[in-house]
Protein backbone atom coordinates (compact mmCIF):
# COMPACT_ATOMS: atom_id res chain seq x y z
CA UNK A 1 0.00 0.00 0.00
CA UNK A 2 2.87 2.40 0.70
CA UNK A 3 4.11 1.95 -2.87
CA UNK A 4 0.81 3.26 -4.20
CA UNK A 5 0.94 6.46 -2.14
CA UNK A 6 4.68 7.19 -2.36
CA UNK A 7 4.51 8.89 -5.80
CA UNK A 8 1.69 11.11 -4.56
CA UNK A 9 3.74 12.15 -1.55
CA UNK A 10 6.70 13.04 -3.76
CA UNK A 11 4.54 14.95 -6.22
CA UNK A 12 2.84 16.92 -3.45
CA UNK A 13 6.26 18.15 -2.23
CA UNK A 14 6.91 19.85 -5.58
CA UNK A 15 5.60 23.34 -6.33
CA UNK A 16 2.37 23.21 -8.30
CA UNK A 17 3.35 26.13 -10.49
CA UNK A 18 6.68 27.90 -10.35
CA UNK A 19 6.31 31.65 -10.03
CA UNK A 20 7.82 34.17 -12.41
CA UNK A 21 10.34 36.77 -11.28
CA UNK A 22 7.66 39.44 -11.79
CA UNK A 23 5.26 37.56 -9.52
CA UNK A 24 8.03 37.25 -6.95
CA UNK A 25 8.72 40.99 -7.15
CA UNK A 26 5.03 41.65 -6.52
CA UNK A 27 5.00 39.33 -3.51
CA UNK A 28 8.21 40.83 -2.09
CA UNK A 29 6.91 44.36 -2.69
CA UNK A 30 3.74 43.56 -0.78
CA UNK A 31 5.68 42.03 2.12
CA UNK A 32 7.92 45.12 2.34
CA UNK A 33 4.97 47.50 2.00
CA UNK A 34 3.13 45.71 4.82
CA UNK A 35 6.34 45.42 6.84
CA UNK A 36 5.77 41.69 7.10
CA UNK A 37 9.40 40.91 7.78
CA UNK A 38 8.56 37.73 9.71
CA UNK A 39 7.57 36.19 6.37
CA UNK A 40 9.86 38.15 4.06
CA UNK A 41 13.22 37.07 5.42
CA UNK A 42 12.67 33.36 6.15
CA UNK A 43 10.79 32.85 2.84
CA UNK A 44 12.47 35.24 0.37
CA UNK A 45 16.00 35.91 1.64
CA UNK A 46 17.86 33.05 -0.03
CA UNK A 47 20.74 33.30 2.44
CA UNK A 48 18.49 32.75 5.49
CA UNK A 49 20.17 29.37 5.94
CA UNK A 50 23.26 31.25 7.19
CA UNK A 51 21.20 32.74 10.02
CA UNK A 52 19.93 29.28 10.94
CA UNK A 53 23.42 27.77 10.74
CA UNK A 54 24.86 30.46 13.02
CA UNK A 55 22.16 29.72 15.57
CA UNK A 56 20.96 33.32 15.70
CA UNK A 57 17.42 33.41 17.11
CA UNK A 58 15.07 34.17 14.19
CA UNK A 59 13.45 37.11 16.02
CA UNK A 60 16.85 38.73 16.54
CA UNK A 61 17.88 38.24 12.90
CA UNK A 62 14.55 39.57 11.65
CA UNK A 63 14.86 42.64 13.91
CA UNK A 64 18.35 43.38 12.62
CA UNK A 65 17.46 42.83 8.95
CA UNK A 66 14.17 44.71 9.17
CA UNK A 67 16.05 47.67 10.65
CA UNK A 68 18.14 47.78 7.48
CA UNK A 69 15.01 47.58 5.34
CA UNK A 70 13.27 50.30 7.33
CA UNK A 71 16.12 52.72 6.65
CA UNK A 72 15.67 52.14 2.90
CA UNK A 73 11.92 51.45 2.91
CA UNK A 74 10.88 53.89 0.17
CA UNK A 75 13.79 52.95 -2.09
CA UNK A 76 13.04 49.24 -1.70
CA UNK A 77 9.37 49.81 -2.48
CA UNK A 78 10.40 51.72 -5.61
CA UNK A 79 12.82 49.00 -6.69
CA UNK A 80 10.28 46.21 -6.30
CA UNK A 81 7.53 48.30 -7.94
CA UNK A 82 9.80 48.58 -10.97
CA UNK A 83 10.62 44.88 -10.87
CA UNK A 84 6.92 43.99 -10.93
CA UNK A 85 6.86 45.27 -14.54
CA UNK A 86 10.50 44.67 -15.51
CA UNK A 87 11.78 42.53 -18.34
CA UNK A 88 14.05 39.94 -16.76
CA UNK A 89 16.94 38.13 -18.38
CA UNK A 90 17.52 34.60 -17.09
CA UNK A 91 21.01 33.23 -16.57
CA UNK A 92 23.00 30.94 -14.31
CA UNK A 93 24.30 32.30 -11.02
CA UNK A 94 28.05 32.09 -10.40
CA UNK A 95 27.60 31.36 -6.69
CA UNK A 96 24.65 29.19 -5.74
CA UNK A 97 23.23 29.11 -2.23
CA UNK A 98 22.01 25.72 -0.91
CA UNK A 99 18.43 27.02 -1.12
CA UNK A 100 18.74 27.96 -4.81
CA UNK A 101 18.47 26.16 -8.14
CA UNK A 102 21.25 28.15 -9.82
CA UNK A 103 18.90 30.23 -11.98
CA UNK A 104 19.16 33.99 -11.73
CA UNK A 105 16.85 36.67 -13.13
CA UNK A 106 18.34 40.10 -13.83
CA UNK A 107 16.64 43.39 -14.58
CA UNK A 108 17.56 47.06 -14.51
CA UNK A 109 15.94 49.50 -12.10
CA UNK A 110 16.41 53.22 -11.51
CA UNK A 111 17.48 54.39 -8.06
CA UNK A 112 18.10 58.09 -7.43
CA UNK A 113 18.38 58.73 -11.16
CA UNK A 114 20.89 55.94 -11.80
CA UNK A 115 20.19 52.68 -13.57
CA UNK A 116 21.43 49.68 -11.62
CA UNK A 117 21.21 45.92 -12.16
CA UNK A 118 19.09 43.92 -9.76
CA UNK A 119 18.94 40.15 -9.39
CA UNK A 120 16.51 37.60 -8.05
CA UNK A 121 17.45 33.97 -7.48
CA UNK A 122 15.22 30.96 -8.03
CA UNK A 123 14.82 28.82 -4.94
CA UNK A 124 14.28 25.09 -4.85
CA UNK A 125 10.63 25.53 -3.85
CA UNK A 126 9.89 27.32 -7.16
CA UNK A 127 9.79 30.84 -5.70
CA UNK A 128 12.31 33.63 -6.24
CA UNK A 129 14.24 35.48 -3.57
CA UNK A 130 16.97 38.02 -3.02
CA UNK A 131 20.49 38.37 -1.63
CA UNK A 132 21.67 41.19 0.60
Amino acid sequence: MLKVFLPLILISALPLCAETPNEAATAIHDLIQNKNYEVLFPKRYTEWHKVEKEGVPPEKAIARLSGMFEKQHEILLSVYAQLKEAEFTLSEAEIVQPTETGKMASATVTVRGKEIPFRLYEMKDGTWGFHL
